[in-house]
């Protein structure tokens, strides 16, 4: 359908980029370990930033991702 979204379309994101939904926040968790040990400090505080504000919005969120299962 013209205009709507899936599910799995939203979750998609560019490799460290923004962080947008709470699906997103254990990858860009790597993302920030990578970029931590090559010295990028400052796009490491950009993606905390996200993650913060993401998970923050969600009282259950670090329950939820605890939750996540790669697909198989």
């Amino acid at each position: 359908m013209a205009g709507t979204k899936s599910s799995s379309s939203q979750s998609i994101r560019e490799p460290f980029g923004p962080v947008t939904e709470l699906i997103q926040v254990p990858v860009a968790l790597f993302e920030v370990l990578g970029l931590a040990t090559e010295g990028e400090s400052q796009r490491v505080a950009a993606l905390m930033k996200d993650i913060i504000q993401v998970t923050l919005s969600d009282p259950d969120a670090w329950q939820k991702i605890g939750a996540l299962r790669p697909p198989q």
